[in-house]
């Protein structure tokens, strides 16, 4: 179970409609179930996990690719504001 928005935004220094844009990019992507009342859960068969090998180069590309969507989306809102 993923933590609150709101222990989201703290943690991660993160405005909340930021985090908010994120959870929702993770649904859109099926990685994560948002159960109503209850919290948002990531799918058990989201994704199988990768060779031991393979996994951090792999890891390191995901992180760098989720990194510049994020820059996207903070810009995006900053021009917003």
């Amino acid at each position: 179970m993923l933590h609150g928005i709101e222990q989201l935004s703290t943690t991660y220094d993160a405005s909340l409609s930021v985090v908010k844009l994120a959870v929702g990019v993770l649904r859109a992507e099926g990685l994560v179930i948002g159960q109503q009342g209850k919290g948002v859960y990531v799918r058990e068969d989201a994704t199988p996990a990768l060779p031991a090998s393979d996994g951090l180069s792999e890891i390191r590309a995901t992180l760098q690719d989720l990194s510049a969507r994020l820059e996207r989306v903070e810009s995006q809102l900053a021009e917003r504001e």
